[in-house]
């Protein structure tokens, strides 16, 4: 054994509630189980090496998400079209409206449709 003074050794330890995953948690489940030992005292781990005690602690949990969007609004320009008709533009602009909000995420929002000539 080594030369190690009896202070340090512990007898009569018990550890509780150690949780092992081999999956990853959501943040629910990370909650819960923070929320289950909030009523944990500090531990100090007293080593024999210098002078330096330890106390972990966790602070805060960050989420992993995707990033936001800028914006959930889009305008849509129609270039020189040279369609001057005004029926034949609205059903185009219908038509449009009909095929993007098929085709667009569920949060994408069609703010307006405009016609430019000689851009």
């Amino acid at each position: 054994m080594p030369n190690i003074p009896y202070a340090f050794l512990v007898n009569n330890l018990e550890i509780k509630d150690v949780y092992f995953f081999t999956k990853t948690l959501n943040d629910y489940e990370t909650s819960i189980i923070q929320k289950l030992s909030k009523n944990i005292n500090p531990v100090e781990f007293i080593l024999p090496a210098d002078n330096r005690n330890y106390t972990e602690t966790v602070e805060n949990f960050f989420k992993q998400r995707l990033p936001y969007h800028k914006s959930q609004s889009v305008d849509i320009v129609i270039n020189n079209s040279k369609i001057d008709n005004e029926p034949a533009r609205n059903y185009i602009k219908e038509k449009i409206n009909l095929t993007l909000l098929e085709n667009l995420p569920y949060y994408t929002n069609i703010d307006k449709l405009i016609w430019k000539e000689n851009v």
